[in-house]
């Protein structure tokens, strides 16, 4: 996961269009999976929190900048590509988490 954000804030300021909501969300998400993995039984609300902040601030920037780039008309797939994967692995730490504290 963490390498997903690093492609994702990289592709940004390579680009030369650093988007903070996206890139506080990739942090957001990143010091979520580590609380959750760090410390399952104290910080995983605290975690899972930081996942739906990944989320809304996406969100945020959807309904601010559109769900198209302006300067290509197309939709913005990496965007929906890299915001899935994030997701789909932070569920993965979210139950490995759960696991480790059942056993």
């Amino acid at each position: 996961m963490l390498f997903i954000q690093a492609v994702d804030v990289f592709i940004h300021v390579a680009s030369g269009h650093v988007e903070s909501l996206r890139i506080s969300a990739s942090v957001m998400l990143v010091i979520g999976a580590w609380m959750i993995l760090a410390s399952p039984g104290g910080a995983r609300g605290v975690g899972i929190a930081n996942g739906f902040a990944f989320v809304l601030l996406n969100g945020v920037f959807l309904s601010v900048s559109g769900l198209s780039n302006p300067e290509t008309g197309s939709l913005r797939m990496p965007l929906f590509v890299l915001v899935t994967a994030s997701l789909v692995m932070f569920a993965y730490h979210v139950r490995l988490a759960q696991s480790s504290v059942l056993e």
